[in-house]
């Protein structure tokens, strides 16, 4: 393991010993102590490198962004969402616990990872965080792209609206793991949106993988949808200046 996710373990530990229930406790460690690949904070690691930042500044941005991921993923497995029994290998949190714990759980992981942004040393790095995951997250992002797929569940989508839909509930949050790094290093609004634009496709290319993985969900011919925006991707990555060297392309390349 690298080092920068070695000291995000550490974080997430010290954060484990900071919940002073036993239960509550014990359920976020079954959350967050699981196999997760942690994409989300190596987006972002990564994404601070290329901007030629430190990521040992950084770690509590990196962590509140695996806490919130983790809470969305215990709120979309209850009955009243997705219904999904089991996560990562294992039962999901309402199985293995019940419903009412994992509501609680979630609700904390959200809450802390507000508190755990607010402990940043630098107070301007601090807002400009909290404005960035409360956008991502919320009314306008992946919130948004919630409620969208919970209102149209029966229905019969077009390809961009089930894109759009994508790209808010996944590709936000990937948003605040590239372009927070881009806005805390001072780059150009130009590069920032393209930041943006490059965390939207891999939104949407992600969630393509998924659906390839589910033999029902394969109606048309997303291999070749999905070719496209890998296509487009590169483009954004070589309009960035950043040559297939670069850690952040080889992430990118091997998990999109």
């Amino acid at each position: 393991m690298n080092p920068e996710l070695l000291l995000l373990k550490k974080e997430m530990e010290r954060y484990f010993a900071s919940i002073q229930d036993d239960l509550l406790r014990e359920a976020c460690q079954y959350c967050l102590d699981s196999n997760g690949k942690y994409i989300r904070p190596q987006l972002f690691f990564l994404a601070l490198q290329t901007n030629h930042l430190e990521y040992k500044n950084y770690i509590s941005f990196a962590l509140a962004i695996e806490m919130v991921h983790t809470y969305s993923l215990i709120h979309d497995d209850l009955p009243c969402m997705d219904d999904d029994d089991f996560r990562r290998g294992k039962p999901s949190l309402h199985k293995q616990y019940n419903e009412g714990i994992a509501v609680l759980v979630g609700d904390t992981l959200l809450s802390d990872a507000f508190f755990v942004l607010s402990q940043h040393p630098n107070l301007l790095e601090t807002i400009l965080a909290l404005q960035c995951l409360s956008a991502c997250i919320g009314s306008n992002g992946m919130i948004y792209g919630q409620i969208l797929d919970l209102r149209h569940q029966t229905s019969n989508l077009s390809l961009n609206e089930r894109f759009h839909i994508d790209c808010l509930k996944t590709g936000k949050l990937f948003e605040y793991c590239l372009v927070l790094p881009a806005k805390l290093a001072n780059q150009s609004e130009k590069e920032i949106q393209l930041y943006e634009k490059l965390a939207h496709l891999l939104g949407m290319i992600y969630q393509i993988k998924d659906d390839l993985q589910d033999e029902q969900n394969i109606e048309m011919d997303l291999q070749e949808i999905l070719f496209h925006y890998q296509n487009q991707v590169q483009n954004i990555l070589q309009e960035l200046n950043l040559d297939e060297k670069n850690e952040l392309v080889v992430f990118i390349q091997n998990y999109f």
